[in-house]
C-alpha cells in the first residue's frame, strides 16, 4: 500500500515534467480513470500559473521601475550597470524564494507521509467477528483482509455493509481497506458512521483509524484534534501511540 510519492508530490512532478516516462505514462493513465485526480491536478496547475503570473507581474513593475531611472541613460552612465545589479539581485530573490516555497511544502508532505507510514498498522480482524451475513462472505471477507487483497475485501466489506449498515467491525474494516487503496477520504466516512453513533465498542478504534486517514490525507490539524481525545484518556486503547503521534505533528 505504501507509495514512495502522494497524489500531491505526483501531481507537482507531473506539473514540473520531473517523472520518468514509465511514471508519466502511468500517472496519466489514473487522469483517466480517477477524476477527483484530475480535479486535484487542474486545482494545482492554477496555484501554478498563479504565482507564475504573480512574478511576472512583479518583474514587469520593477523592470519598468528600473527603466525610469535610467532616462536620460546619457547623464547618469554609472545608472545603467547598477540597476543591472539590482535586477540580478530580485531575480536571485525571487528564484530563492520559490525555492525555499517548494522545499516547505515538500519537506511538510514528506512529514505526513512519514508518520502515517510509522504509525499505521491495520485493524485486526478475528475469525469471530461475523454478523447476520452469510457465513461465506464473512469468511471471504476475513480470508481477503488477511492476504492483504484489500480491493476484492473492500467489495466484501460493502457487499456485507448493504445488509449490516451499523456493523462496527465490516465498517472498520472497510475503512481500512480504503486507506490501504490510498482512499482517506471516504474511509473518514466509513469511521465517522461510528463515531456519530457514539458506538462504546468501537469508539476509539474509531477515532484513532479517523486521525491516521487524515494525517494520510494531509490533514495534520484535524488529525492533532482526533488524537487529542486518545491523548486525554489514559484508558483509551491507541493512548500511547496518540500522545507519541500528536507530539510529532506538533
Amino acid at each position: 500500500m505504501k507509495k514512495s510519492d502522494s497524489k500531491d508530490d505526483l501531481i507537482d512532478k507531473y506539473l514540473l515534467n520531473r517523472l520518468s516516462d514509465d511514471a508519466k505514462r502511468a500517472f496519466e493513465n489514473d487522469l483517466e480513470n480517477d477524476p477527483q485526480l484530475s480535479e486535484q491536478l487542474e486545482e494545482q496547475k492554477d496555484i501554478l500559473m498563479g504565482v507564475q503570473a504573480f512574478q511576472q507581474r512583479q518583474l514587469k513593475e520593477d523592470l519598468k521601475a528600473m527603466h525610469s531611472e535610467l532616462i536620460p541613460s546619457q547623464a547618469k552612465p554609472k545608472l545603467r550597470t547598477l540597476n543591472i545589479y539590482r535586477l540580478t539581485a530580485i531575480a536571485a530573490v525571487f528564484a530563492g524564494i520559490a525555492f525555499a516555497l517548494g522545499w516547505m511544502l515538500q519537506s511538510q508532505s514528506k512529514n505526513h507521509e512519514q508518520l502515517f507510514a510509522d504509525f499505521y498498522q491495520p485493524y485486526q480482524l478475528k475469525i469471530g467477528q461475523r454478523g447476520s451475513a452469510p457465513e461465506q462472505q464473512t469468511a471471504d471477507l476475513l480470508r481477503q483482509y488477511s492476504d492483504k487483497q484489500y480491493e476484492a475485501a473492500l467489495a466484501s466489506a460493502e457487499s456485507i455493509l448493504a445488509q449490516e449498515p451499523n456493523n462496527s467491525v465490516w465498517l472498520l474494516a472497510a475503512g481500512n481497506c480504503l486507506m490501504e487503496l490510498d482512499r482517506p477520504e471516504e474511509a473518514i466516512a466509513r469511521f465517522d458512521q461510528i463515531i456519530n453513533r457514539n458506538e462504546p465498542f468501537y469508539l476509539q478504534q474509531a477515532i484513532w483509524y479517523k486521525a491516521l486517514a487524515l494525517l494520510q490525507f494531509g490533514q495534520e490539524e484535524a488529525a492533532a484534534a482526533q488524537l487529542k481525545t486518545l491523548a486525554n484518556n489514559p484508558n483509551a486503547d491507541h493512548h500511547q501511540e496518540a500522545v507519541e503521534l500528536l507530539k510529532a505533528i506538533q
